[in-house]
């Protein structure tokens, strides 16, 4: 079985429970399929190409150039080879041994992936209707044969004409009926996930390439994706204004914008190029940031305006701020969660946690989600004994960090690292996110 790591930039091969890698340096490699024992992989990037790669130390063929983010390859059974190119909407076919390229559909709702049918046809998954249609190359007649939903990502079709597709929005798998039902194969999660808030809009989370919104009765709802006109990138921290009825988001291009609760596609921009962030608190009517990247603590007292709070931690990854005006931030690499003072110095707090990331103000406490210990740990301000709140949650993996990925390069560069973060509603209800299974935990008082 070959794999395209997509924001790893390379294909892998398992064998007989063995992984090695086949291609390293494949930027985006995305599509992918295997032709008479030939590998084929496309770059899921703006201009990108599609070569064929080899098991052996050869270099990777150019077989298209200057293609707009190609992606769910398959061969036609006139051996020509098929790209759905989701930036253009359309379906386009390159003969295997390279020349020109040839748009056979166009005006498609985000195409996601192509794949060749036992009646000959190539069946074209469309992730922005939930479609799928099956084009016939001799006649170019197309035929609607699956209606799922939005966000649909890959396909397949089986020897015997049945129908499954995936959701990168969630995970999901299913299978489509002609006569438009589906079965559930994998149920949807989340798929980091990373920030929580609650707002008067319910319990929102930023979910990488998505968001959601956990309801009064703990009903997971899904919102918007990143393919909606003004979302704001892939999303990374996430906290709720003083209110509630706002919310401040971070992503994995060191922006940081504004929107009202519920609401992710109409942003207001309140800074940009702050590199690597993903902690982020209300603070008067502005936010602080963890900047995980460069080591800092970041004040945004109002759109526009960013002012240092501290410098010189490790990889701070989460700030709180406490009814005085406290700041606090843990630095998942020292182990610690800091003060920081208004003079830009900082006091240690707690300097024995083993990798604490989300961080919350829990009435005369912090609570801490040490995800070294996959714990959640309750520090008083005032000093004294703390407390485990609960203890073998599902985050990072195994007692470890889950892997850093390296994104995908001109759309969702990394590094992306991962992040479980902690939020505390106005019921004292604690929510934990539970990124080893794609989860939201919730822990309410008793």
């Amino acid at each position: 079985m070959y794999v395209a790591e997509c924001m790893d930039a390379r294909v892998t091969a398992l064998h007989d429970g063995t992984y090695r890698v086949v291609a390293d340096d494949v930027l985006g490699a995305n599509g992918i399929t295997v032709f008479e024992d030939r590998i084929f992989v496309g770059q899921f990037i703006p201009g990108g190409s599609i070569y064929e790669v080899y098991r052996d130390d050869r270099p990777a063929r150019l077989v298209a150039r200057d293609v707009e983010g190609p992606n769910g390859l398959t061969i036609g059974a006139d051996r020509l080879l098929y790209t759905a190119l989701p930036f253009a909407g359309q379906v386009a076919r390159v003969s295997i041994d390279g020349g020109e390229v040839e748009v056979v559909l166009d005006g498609l709702a985000a195409p996601c992936s192509c794949r060749t049918g036992p009646d000959g046809r190539i069946y074209v998954g469309l992730g922005g209707s939930g479609e799928v249609l099956a084009f016939d190359p001799e006649t170019s007649a197309t035929q609607t044969v699956g209606r799922g939903r939005p966000g649909m990502d890959n396909l397949d079709i089986t020897a015997d004409g049945r129908l499954f597709v995936s959701y990168y929005i969630d995970g999901a798998v299913y299978e489509l009926y002609p006569d438009g039902r589906s079965r559930e194969i994998v149920a949807p999660g989340l798929m980091g996930p990373y920030g929580l808030a609650a707002t008067t809009d319910g319990l929102c989370v930023a979910d990488g390439l998505g968001a959601a919104t956990v309801t009064e009765d703990l009903a997971l709802v899904r919102t918007e994706k990143i393919t909606d006109p003004g979302f704001p990138g892939y999303v990374r921290g996430l906290c709720a204004s003083a209110d509630r009825a706002a919310m401040f988001v971070t992503n994995n291009l060191g922006m940081v914008t504004r929107h009202m609760a519920g609401s992710w596609t109409s942003p207001e921009t309140w800074a940009e190029g702050l590199g690597e962030c993903t902690g982020v608190a209300a603070r008067g009517d502005g936010v602080v940031v963890a900047g995980s990247g460069s080591g800092r603590v970041l004040g945004l007292p109002r759109a526009g305006e960013t002012v240092e709070l501290a410098s010189g931690l490790e990889r701070p990854s989460d700030v709180a701020v406490a009814a005085d005006g406290s700041v606090y931030v843990s630095d998942e690499a020292r182990g610690t969660v800091e003060v920081v003072g208004p003079d830009a110095t900082r006091t240690v707090f707690a300097n024995d946690l083993l990798v604490p990331q989300g961080i919350a103000v829990d009435r005369d406490g912090l609570v801490v989600c040490e995800v070294g210990r996959r714990r959640l740990v309750w520090l008083p301000f005032d000093g004294s004994e703390r407390r485990v709140i609960a203890d073998d949650l599902p985050v990072g993996e195994n007692g470890m960090l889950r892997p850093t990925v390296n994104g995908l390069p001109m759309m969702i560069p990394g590094p992306i690292a991962p992040f479980a973060g902690v939020e505390v509603d106005d019921h004292g209800t604690i929510y934990v996110a539970a990124d080893q299974e794609g989860s939201v935990i919730a822990l309410c008082r008793v």
